[in-house]
């Protein structure tokens, strides 16, 4: 008897317990928060703002809220979106690197552990270019300025257009041009320099035509310069310079004629200068030094008279002057200096002149020099410092029944004189 009743005071206090615990659990049905969007606002023609209200967190802590909006309908957080905080209550939004005369369609969002709830869709058209023209010189150094200026919506720039500056401005750095993008014509120079963290400059592709000179330098992370690719006017001068990232020249392609000169140095990515195959070069001077991966002059096919000067120097990866094979005339000063691999300067083989200096100096592995065998004047003639070079038989003919000036030849692993040359003692 003593038992039972043991038994059925330890079933009553199980029993008891279990009913409170079941009575004190927490709920934990949670909901979709509920948002209510208001308007949008301040639409110009790349950015635009939005007002928002989290009235309902759904039972759950709001982890992210903001606004989402795409050229279709339905926008979610997977197209484009901005974040801007957490909790209930009113929030105001910003969306950013939009296009002019563009419909939009936007919806505000708040999430919770339960998932994302959206507000009804808003709709928006950013304003179109005013198709004005600015006149004078434009130089802008910050995003905030590129941002100003380009709220004015010009179609034009009488003057020239700087876009950035070579001592850098840390503090608010130029890292999109979208608000340029009604620009369409600079009738004198553009230059894109000394800008960290521009890494392309998709934004100017309406971009058709520059009155001078394009110059691009010293922008480390810029990968492609494609946006120019509607550039078809032609130009007095182009400077491709220190360009870390930079591999090839795609978006120079349209450019019909290039005038004056040409320099592409210290772009330690660079492979190739292909694309520029299609524009007339004809009667530049060229630059074309310090572009540690490049391997040949392939896009300069077409060039057979060089103005001025020719540099090519310090790249650490041209083994032969391939690409050069239709260059007639130098009609200035030509250089071979400091290419560290240079074999053979194979690619010259249709050069018949240069008109004043003729530098080969410090290719240690170069060995020879057939490929002159055309070349009937030169002003004067240096050659030193090519630690392999033993055969100078391609310049018989140009001590025979060529002309040249002063000739210097030293330091080379064999070093003829003039007369050995014209003797036919022109190899070790």
């Amino acid at each position: 008897m003593k038992n039972m009743l043991s038994f059925f005071a330890i079933a009553f206090l199980l029993f008891s317990c279990s009913s409170s615990n079941s009575d004190d659990a927490p709920n934990t049905s949670y909901s979709l928060p509920t948002i209510v969007f208001n308007t949008v606002s301040e639409i110009t023609r790349y950015s635009a703002s939005g007002t928002a209200y989290v009235s309902n967190d759904g039972g759950a802590p709001i982890l992210a809220r903001g606004l989402c909006w795409s050229t279709t309908p339905n926008p979610t957080i997977t197209n484009f979106n901005a974040n801007d905080g957490v909790g209930v209550g009113a929030f105001e939004g910003h969306l950013n690197e939009l296009s002019n005369a563009t419909t939009y369609y936007v919806r505000a969002y708040a999430t919770n552990h339960e998932g994302t709830g959206y507000s009804e869709e808003l709709t928006f058209t950013t304003l179109d270019c005013n198709f004005s023209t600015y006149e004078g010189n434009v130089t802008l150094i910050s995003q905030h300025e590129v941002d100003e200026f380009g709220l004015l919506g010009h179609e034009k720039i009488n003057g020239s257009l700087i876009l950035g500056e070579d001592n850098l401005n840390p503090m608010d750095p130029i890292l999109n041009l979208k608000p340029l993008s009604c620009l369409q014509e600079v009738t004198g120079s553009l230059s894109i320099m000394g800008n960290p963290h521009l890494k392309d400059v998709d934004e100017l592709t309406n971009l058709t035509s520059i009155g001078h000179s394009l110059i691009v330098s010293n922008n480390a992370f810029l990968n492609n310069i494609e946006g120019l690719s509607s550039v078809t006017s032609s130009i007095k001068n182009l400077t491709i310079t220190s360009l870390g990232s930079l591999e090839d020249l795609s978006g120079l392609e349209n450019i019909n004629e290039i005038e004056e000169s040409i320099e592409i140095s210290f772009n330690n990515s660079l492979l190739n200068i292909d694309d520029l195959i299609d524009i007339d070069m004809n009667s530049v001077s060229f630059e074309i030094k310090h572009n540690l991966v490049l391997q040949s002059f392939s896009g300069l096919d077409s060039v057979t008279i060089i103005k001025e000067r020719f540099y090519i120097a310090n790249n650490a990866a041209l083994t032969d002057l391939s690409g050069l094979d239709n260059l007639v005339l130098v009609d200035g000063d030509m250089y071979i200096n400091d290419n560290p691999n240079l074999e053979t300067i194979h690619g010259l083989e249709k050069l018949e002149e240069i008109s004043d200096r003729f530098f080969i100096q410090t290719n240690p592995e170069l060995e020879k020099l057939d490929g002159l065998e055309v070349l009937l004047k030169t002003g004067n003639i240096d050659i030193n410092t090519n630690i392999s070079l033993v055969n100078f038989c391609g310049l018989t003919n140009l001590f025979n029944i060529g002309s040249h000036s002063v000739v210097l030849i030293y330091d080379n692993a064999y070093n003829p004189s003039e007369q050995n040359l014209i003797d036919g003692n022109c190899s070790q």
